[in-house]
């Protein structure tokens, strides 16, 4: 198949497909007719997506690709309901509770297996409070929850709706907030700052590029 002009009626032109030279015949209505009938809209417009993907490169595939993800994430942003102020501050209230209990068993455990004060001692203190802290890790980054997130039904999510993962949940939105929480009033900005936007973000979300929504 080929395309070609009024002006090139009775030569031969190049096929489009195969490169074999074709006359170019005279278009009268019949002839319209027909090409409008044979040529497949959808499927040839199908085919030149095809050609155009060939032509890019992985880069410029990927940059689609991800523009893509981001305008179906912003497209589905309605669906998602904001965790509201409240149950925020009820997660926060259930995690210090269950980090107060590891630390509370942690130092009953060492009363009485390790009264004396040695390195086992200083183990068994600890135990508790390490794996719940790794246990908190863990669902951070691969759900975006903590034990308090669980019981009042949030968690958290990055711009593109999935779980932080370990650079926006663990390093972003809790070590570099703790390292900046010794900057005088900060964590107390961090705190209210949760009222100064529609989403109720704190400042380490906007630190980390993180929402809290309803689970």
């Amino acid at each position: 198949m080929t395309c070609a002009d009024s002006e090139q009626v009775g030569q031969e032109v190049p096929c489009v497909s195969c490169g074999t030279p074709v006359p170019v015949p005279e278009a009268t209505p019949d002839r319209i007719k027909a090409g409008e009938e044979f040529t497949p809209v959808e499927d040839s417009a199908s085919a030149t997506m095809g050609m155009m993907e060939e032509n890019l490169t992985d880069k410029e595939i990927f940059r689609i690709a991800n523009e893509k993800v981001k305008a179906e994430s912003k497209a589905n942003k309605d669906v998602r309901k904001i965790a509201s102020r409240w149950r925020r501050f009820g997660g926060a209230v259930v995690d210090t509770i269950a980090m107060m209990m590891s630390i509370g068993g942690g130092a009953l455990l060492t009363s009485i297996c390790c009264p004396e004060p040695n390195a086992a001692s200083v183990i068994m203190f600890l135990t508790l409070p390490m794996m719940l802290g790794i246990s908190q890790i863990f669902f951070i980054v691969t759900e975006g929850r903590t034990v308090g997130k669980y019981a009042v039904r949030i968690k958290i999510i990055n711009q593109l709706g999935n779980p932080p993962g370990f650079l926006q949940g663990i390093v972003l939105r809790q070590f570099a907030v703790a390292i900046l929480g010794l900057i005088p009033f900060f964590s107390l900005v961090n705190i209210l700052w949760i009222f100064g936007n529609n989403e109720n973000r704190c400042l380490h979300d906007f630190i980390a590029g993180t929402t809290v929504i309803e689970a």
